[in-house]
């Protein structure tokens, strides 16, 4: 969710490739906290 609320990041995610993308999900997955997540989100945006 926070990702698709922030475009940038959103644009950022589109232009990993596909194993990159896959790994940002995996590590996605192992976030329990509403702040690590929005530090992933944004961490795509550097």
């Amino acid at each position: 969710m926070n990702l698709a609320v922030d475009g940038e990041a959103l644009a950022a995610f589109g232009r990993l490739s596909r194993a990159e993308q896959n790994a940002v999900i995996e590590r996605s997955r192992h976030i329990t906290d509403k702040d690590e997540m929005k530090r992933l989100v944004r961490s795509l945006c550097r």
